[in-house]
C-alpha cells in the first residue's frame, strides 16, 4: 500500500473536516476549523494520503521550549493496523525539532505508544518520550 505523508495546507480543510463519521467526527471538524489560518509554526498537522484521499492525520503543537505535544492521531478504520499511525507519528517527531514529546492518550492505545518508546506507568494516561534524533541536533 503506497501511503504518502505531507503537511496540511489550507486546501485540505474540506476533506479533513468531513473525513470521519465515527465518534471522532466532531473533534476532527473542530480541529479542521481551527486550522483555517494554519501557519505551521506552533500548530502542526500532517496528513496520510492514498491515491489523493486523506486516510489519516496527526495534529498537535510544537512549543517554543522544544516540547512536542501530539493532540490527535487518527486513521480511518479500514486503514488501521497498516503502519500509517506509526508513519504519521514518526514524521511529526522528526520534523518538530523538539527534544521531548508528551502525550495524553486513550488507554486502549497503551501498547501502540509503548512499542514506540513512550514511558508510562500502569495506571497513567500520560506518556513522555525523549526524541533522540532531535537531541543529537542540539549538541
Amino acid at each position: 500500500m503506497q501511503i504518502s505523508i505531507r503537511e496540511y495546507t489550507d486546501s485540505d480543510y474540506r476533506a479533513l473536516s468531513s473525513m470521519s463519521d465515527d465518534v471522532w467526527s466532531t473533534k476532527i471538524a473542530c480541529i479542521a476549523a481551527g486550522l483555517r489560518n494554519y501557519d505551521g509554526k506552533i500548530e502542526r498537522c500532517y496528513l496520510a494520503e492514498k491515491n489523493g484521499i486523506i486516510v489519516g492525520f496527526i495534529y498537535g503543537h510544537v512549543l517554543p521550549n522544544r516540547l512536542l505535544f501530539p493532540e490527535l492521531l487518527y486513521v480511518l478504520p479500514e486503514y488501521r493496523n497498516k503502519g500509517i499511525a506509526t508513519k504519521l507519528l514518526d514524521e511529526f517527531e522528526k520534523t518538530s525539532g523538539c527534544t521531548t514529546s508528551l502525550i495524553f492518550y486513550n488507554k486502549a492505545l497503551h501498547d501502540f505508544y509503548f512499542k514506540r518508546d513512550y514511558c508510562h506507568g500502569e495506571n497513567l494516561e500520560v506518556a513522555m518520550k525523549l526524541i533522540p534524533c532531535n537531541q543529537e541536533e542540539q549538541s
